[in-house]
């Protein structure tokens, strides 16, 4: 299956696939999806989520024209709407496994069409039992600002990163991951 979810990623979102043994990655500028042979959204691998369980979302500078490009290329984006709680401009996108991909675009940010690059930033998830603790700590221990908060859910900036920290449901009862790439581990390290 990983194969046919490579195809789309590659011919229906416009990613770049590199295939090596078994795996796939595709990469859009920072945005970066590992498929392989797996069978389930990775997560907390002793109770694995089920395929189709999986939400990322992607921040683009035009969300007309990826939705547009997406369209193009074959796929069947939903219309775009206006997110209020997040402040975003939305449209989404499964995957061939069931996964939900939202793409979006501030409200507020200017369009500079000189700079459209397409994808810009994912937008990972990561389930908690107590989001306003795991606030407190991605603030005070790992640096973040508040970008957004209320009990079940904390938007975290650093930097290029932001990240939704969620409650802990049915739905969302995994382990979330997600890779930061930096410029300088010791210094990160040291701070």
């Amino acid at each position: 299956m990983w194969r046919v979810a490579s195809g789309f990623y590659r011919d229906v979102l416009g990613f770049e696939v590199r295939e090596d043994a078994g795996v796939a990655e595709a990469v859009s500028g920072p945005a970066r999806f590992r498929l392989g042979n797996v069978g389930h959204w990775p997560c907390d691998w002793e109770t694995p989520r089920p395929v189709g369980s999986g939400v990322a979302f992607l921040q683009t500078a035009d969300i007309a024209a990826a939705r547009a490009a997406i369209l193009a290329r074959g796929g069947a984006p939903s219309e775009i709407e206006r997110v209020n709680w997040i402040k975003m401009q939305m449209f989404e996108i499964r995957d061939p496994d069931g996964n939900v991909l939202w793409f979006g675009q501030s409200y507020h940010q200017e369009e500079d069409p000189a700079e459209r690059r397409g994808l810009r930033q994912a937008l990972p998830e990561l389930p908690f039992d107590n989001v306003p603790a795991a606030v407190a700590y991605y603030r005070d221990v790992l640096g973040f600002h508040i970008n957004y908060q209320q009990d079940d859910l904390g938007v975290m900036d650093r930097d290029a990163i932001t990240i939704l920290l969620i409650a802990r449901t049915k739905q969302h009862n995994g382990i979330g991951s997600f890779e930061v790439y930096v410029d300088d581990a010791d210094s990160l390290y040291v701070e």
